[in-house]
């Protein structure tokens, strides 16, 4: 069965454009890891696990793949992909303004019986992103040359309950100029799809078991002596009382 049923979500799209449709299943013959090599299917995915304290597992995981839409930006230039479609332009401003803009475009329904997160911007924010919240200047040269923001939204998202030994499959629906029915049957074609694809059996893992495995060079940007003196800096620094 799928939640809510049609007729339902019909009354939820009323409230939002944004509603999420689910199926749940019993989680006694899957794990998060195994689940997430089976719907792995693009560049771009997440596995997120909780410990709480004592070193025990949290109650939930959250898994997504093949995103819909990706956010990443580097200084104030920004880059957006959807669908195939690469979108370059640069702000002003904050670039965590500018993804909570895009963010703000929908209106998700709450359901109840769901888990609070059902799909959102999944990513990192480095360090750097401080210089557009606090008057830090950044002049450090950038030898990384990788993106400060870099944020991936899914239209499906896997829900593992520990405590219940559940797991649901959630789509969601994006109202838009097409009639809300098309959304829904699309979020359960969604659904169907990943739940076909977690009824595939695990395939061997692609690692090599030879024991030659080959990396890349790795260089460090410091000589001995230079890192010496970054770590006497921040000693200072430490004393100073301008660091922790």
């Amino acid at each position: 069965m799928y939640f809510p049923d049609e007729k339902l979500f019909l009354k939820l799209a009323e409230k939002g454009n944004l509603v999420p449709v689910y199926r749940e299943f019993l989680a006694d013959m899957e794990t998060p890891v195994s689940a997430f090599r089976k719907i792995d299917s693009s560049p771009f995915g997440f596995l997120l696990e909780s410990v709480e304290s004592g070193g025990n597992i949290g109650r939930y995981s959250f898994l997504g793949s093949d995103p819909r839409f990706i956010f990443r930006s580097r200084g104030r230039h920004i880059t957006l992909i959807q669908d195939g479609d690469v979108k370059e332009y640069t702000i002003e401003g904050n670039p965590l303004d500018e993804l909570a803009r895009l963010i703000s475009e929908y209106k998700a329904v709450e359901l109840p019986e769901l888990h609070r997160f059902t799909g959102g911007a999944v990513g990192y924010i480095a360090y750097d992103v401080i210089q557009y919240i606090e008057d830090i200047p950044q002049r450090n040269e950038d030898d990384l040359l990788l993106p400060e923001l870099y944020f991936i939204i899914t239209d499906t998202v896997l829900i593992f309950d520990h405590v219940n030994r559940t797991l649901k499959v959630v789509s969601n629906a994006i109202i838009d100029d097409s009639p809300p029915q098309q959304a829904y049957r699309e979020a359960v074609g969604r659904i169907d799809r990943a739940v076909g694809m977690l009824s595939r059996p695990l395939q061997p893992s692609t690692v090599s078991t030879s024991g030659h495995l080959q990396f890349p060079e790795v260089r460090c940007p410091f000589t001995k002596q230079e890192f010496k003196q970054a770590v006497r800096k921040s000693k200072e620094y430490i004393r100073a009382g301008d660091i922790i």
